[in-house]
């Protein structure tokens, strides 16, 4: 069964009050936290301009704080102020690209917006990030089907748009890539975790359960863009579905 948008959100909200502890704070960064949860505790009250005041002044204090971003963007998306509450989503990621819980914000509003072909972008980035036995990887594994089965073509270009990533990089940019041992090892991670998809989207699509065939190739194809063959795979069950 499909989870609904409106709980998935509320079940982040719960998910990030308490993200941050007072370790190796300074001054100000705990003056910020301070005022995050005076924020949270006006949010629960209904005083959300209040609170809304709470999460400036602590954003004031301490721009990093990726959490922030995503709180005031969740209150800027209630009151309606959706492209002010994508930027907040957005800033959240280029803070911090590798926090999961931005992505999921990110593509929940897309998805509002019916906007399906960026809400699968998102949606894949929080699966490549999560754990998977963490029930929010599973919960954005749901949330693709559902896009699978409401728009399929949504899954065409994925591929293509995080290849495109790589394609505007200087060649002096791309050697200091290949001579980063991590970036080396995330790529071959990468490539491995991207045949396994693979691996199961062709089960799937031998079952003839194309849906799960298209979630699982998408992955794939967003893990490993240089794979031509998972790209004409991707081609093969979109045409598939869509027959």
């Amino acid at each position: 069964m499909p989870i609904p948008l409106y709980l998935i959100a509320f079940l982040f909200f719960l998910s990030v009050s308490g993200f941050c502890g007072q370790e190796n704070l300074n001054s100000s960064q705990k003056q910020a936290r301070a005022y995050r949860e005076q924020g949270l505790r006006l949010q629960k009250e209904g005083n959300i301009d209040s609170a809304f005041s709470c999460y400036q002044k602590a954003l004031l204090l301490d721009p990093a704080y990726v959490i922030l971003y995503n709180d005031l963007g969740i209150m800027l998306e209630a009151k309606g102020e959706i492209e002010q509450a994508k930027y907040m989503y957005l800033k959240a990621i280029e803070i911090a690209p590798n926090y999961p819980s931005s992505y999921t914000n990110v593509a929940l509003l897309y998805e509002g917006q019916k906007d399906y072909a960026n809400a699968v972008v998102y949606w894949i980035k929080r699966v490549s990030l999560g754990n998977p036995q963490d029930p929010w990887t599973e919960a954005a594994k749901e949330r693709l089907q559902d896009i699978v089965r409401a728009s399929p073509k949504s899954f065409d270009q994925v591929g293509q748009r995080f290849g495109e990533n790589l394609k505007g990089q200087e060649p002096q940019e791309q050697d200091e890539m290949l001579l980063d041992e991590d970036a080396v090892l995330g790529q071959q991670l990468d490539k491995k975790r991207s045949l396994e998809y693979f691996e199961r989207a062709k089960e799937n699509f031998i079952k003839g359960d194309y849906m799960s065939a298209l979630n699982e190739a998408s992955i794939a194809q967003y893990l490993d863009p240089s794979n031509t063959k998972i790209g004409t795979f991707v081609e093969k069950v979109s045409k598939q579905i869509l027959h």
